[in-house]
């Protein structure tokens, strides 16, 4: 029973952890933030332990059910149950994929057959609103990529993050594209390159601010293999791989950190409602979803059963990619949409609009 209590003190401590990295800044201590990436296993591993010591340590079985319940919000960020009785009278409805170039190993479609595909799916299904990132783009001349989100996508409204007609070279970047008029755009860039922009969109009810987001990636390559637990590995490779990912997790937390923090502050000035889709790169415990979260509902949340996955290439479920917004913002329906297209999974769902 000793083992038992050591193993639930460790576990409790671990919870106590990895919460703190959602509310100290990465630049203060990166390795809580990296910490923080285990806080649904540690959660679990207590939720477990607890019934286990419920007939035993009276004081520790106390003081982990106050952890518990109060972690309780955060987790159910990582996993929910379906309690959202979905309505009908929503009548608009947002997407977010981040298309990875429409790239993909899958199948031996080309890129731009992968394009016509999800572009065909937003027409079929009537979208309202859809944000891209790592969407290819390069010089009108150069490729057929402008051409086909002209000509393919129905949407009237389009607004690129950044656009050169001359230019030769493949940019991804972030593009809205709207069934209703966008009256402004804005672009946020962080060391001179966008990583988000936003527009105004008219609805009848009003305007709304779209945020469309792309977060620093974390740039895994060869690493990637430790989240699919390759099994034709050595423990050498691991360990390289670990200490790899480790680095350039470091990099991309601090980065993160600002770029929200911008994000953040073009929220808190928007004179309109809010909606933010994106890939954050980053999980609900995270310093940067806790800041862009701040006053806003996760679409999500009880709007699923189970544990939550928008990137594809990962064992265990890795939510990274978001849709929230604010209380003049409702929304029901959410879901990913899965496809043999890109890294991640696309993610949508309905909403209305009650501008007081």
């Amino acid at each position: 029973m000793r083992i038992i209590r050591l193993l639930a003190i460790l576990a409790l401590i671990s919870l106590i952890i990895s919460t703190l990295s959602g509310f100290i800044p990465p630049s203060k201590s990166v390795y809580l933030a990296i910490i923080g990436l285990a806080f649904p296993l540690a959660w679990l591993v207590c939720f477990s332990l607890f019934f286990i010591i419920v007939f035993s340590a009276k004081y520790l079985r106390i003081v982990m059910l106050i952890v518990l319940v109060f972690t309780a919000p955060i987790m159910n960020h990582f996993y929910t149950l379906n309690l959202k009785k979905q309505k009908t009278t929503h009548n608009y409805n947002i997407f977010s994929f981040n298309t990875f170039g429409f790239r993909t190993t899958e199948t031996d479609r080309k890129q731009y057959e992968n394009l016509r595909e999800i572009h065909s799916y937003i027409n079929e299904h009537d979208i309202t609103i859809a944000n891209f990132q790592e969407y290819p783009m390069k010089g009108k001349k150069h490729a057929k990529y402008y051409d086909l989100l002209e000509k393919t996508l129905n949407h009237k409204y389009k607004e690129l993050s950044e656009y050169d007609a001359g230019d030769k070279s493949t940019n991804f970047i972030l593009v809205t594209s709207s069934k209703y008029p966008i009256l402004r755009k804005n672009t946020l860039s962080y060391n001179d390159l966008p990583f988000a922009m936003y527009c105004d969109v008219e609805f009848p009810e009003g305007l709304v601010r779209v945020f469309n987001v792309h977060l620093q990636s974390v740039k895994l390559t060869s690493e990637k293999k430790i989240l699919m637990f390759d099994k034709d590995q050595d423990l050498m490779t691991d360990l390289k791989q670990a200490k790899d990912a480790v680095r350039k997790l470091k990099v991309a937390f601090i980065h993160r950190e600002k770029q929200s923090l911008i994000i953040a502050d073009s929220i808190s000035a928007s004179p309109y409602p809010v909606i933010i889709t994106g890939d954050f790169n980053d999980t609900p415990v995270s310093f940067s979803y806790r800041v862009l979260s701040k006053d806003l509902k996760d679409a999500s949340d009880w709007a699923v059963s189970g544990f939550k996955r928008t990137y594809k290439y990962s064992r265990f479920p890795l939510q990274i990619d978001y849709i929230l917004h604010n209380s003049q913002i409702k929304s029901s329906g959410y879901h990913t949409i899965k496809s043999d297209i890109s890294d991640h999974y696309a993610v949508a769902t309905n909403f209305k609009i009650r501008i007081e």
